[in-house]
């Protein structure tokens, strides 16, 4: 394991930063396809949760992208990173921890309640030809559920209104 310092760490540690804010961006704005390319071709996915009491496991990236279009196709979400904690092993993988909240909103109608949620995303990274998430797994501390909301109280705004500047 070579070790990884000085500006090069930094370089490295802000790229798997940027890697994650469009993986927000990406999932609350509902670029599946762009949301694909965040991942290694192997990503394995962990989250607690999504289902009340259960760990949701998605064995492949199009398993992740499916589940994740079902769950939040016609919800407002946001989702916010916080404090990274990344160590690099080597010139090609990393690990990271990231404190986490989360919002859904979800129709009137809806199976599941709105929430509110806390935890930490656990990752790993992988240096291809960029770096890219090669597993996740997040960890829920709270979940706050609230009542879903009649359409006209929910007011979302979506990337199709925001201009392109670098998708």
């Amino acid at each position: 394991m070579t070790e990884v310092g000085g500006h090069e760490a930094l370089i490295a540690i802000e790229e798997i930063k940027q890697l994650k804010a469009r993986y927000f961006r990406y999932v609350d704005t509902k670029e599946w396809e762009l949301l694909r390319t965040v991942f290694t071709h192997d990503c394995t996915f962990g989250f607690e949760g999504v289902v009340p009491g259960e760990v949701s496991v998605y064995a492949s990236v199009d398993d992740f992208i499916t589940g994740l279009k079902d769950i939040l196709g016609n919800v407002t979400s946001v989702h916010h990173g916080h404090t990274p904690e990344i160590r690099l092993r080597d010139h090609t993988s990393a690990t990271g921890i990231w404190a986490m909240t989360d919002v859904l909103e979800r129709p009137l109608g809806h199976p599941l309640s709105s929430f509110t949620g806390y935890g930490h995303y656990h990752e790993e990274y992988r240096k291809e030809d960029e770096w890219r998430i090669a597993s996740v797994y997040l960890s829920r501390l709270l979940k706050i559920e609230h009542p879903n909301l009649d359409e006209t109280q929910i007011k979302s705004h979506f990337a199709s209104k925001i201009p392109a500047i670098d998708r």
